[in-house]
């Protein structure tokens, strides 16, 4: 598969996901070019956030995107936080640590 066609599917699934109001925190580190390391490293950050009861506000978040993931730009890095926490909300993933 071509980075071409990844593209591609990346583009169909975001568009079926946005005509039916799904949020899907894969498909967020998916359009982002998140490595599966990268993705681990975010979920165990937010375990540990979890198991101390410790909340994460969207500042934070953005923060430790751009620290796993550097080449994500400043605008980017809050609107994926945001996308990453709706996701999480209706994934019910990461409850009550979620500012």
């Amino acid at each position: 598969m071509t980075d071409n066609d990844v593209a591609l599917i990346g583009d169909v699934l975001t568009r079926i996901c946005g005509q039916l109001k799904i949020h899907s925190s894969s498909l967020a580190f998916l359009n982002h070019q998140f490595t599966a390391a990268e993705i681990d490293q975010i979920n165990q950050f937010m375990m540990r956030q979890m198991l101390a009861d410790t909340a994460v506000s969207p500042a934070t978040l953005a923060r430790l995107l751009q620290a796993v993931h550097p080449q994500l730009p400043d605008a980017d890095s809050e609107n994926m936080a945001a996308e990453l926490i709706q996701s999480w909300l209706d994934e019910g993933t990461f409850k009550g640590i979620l500012a």
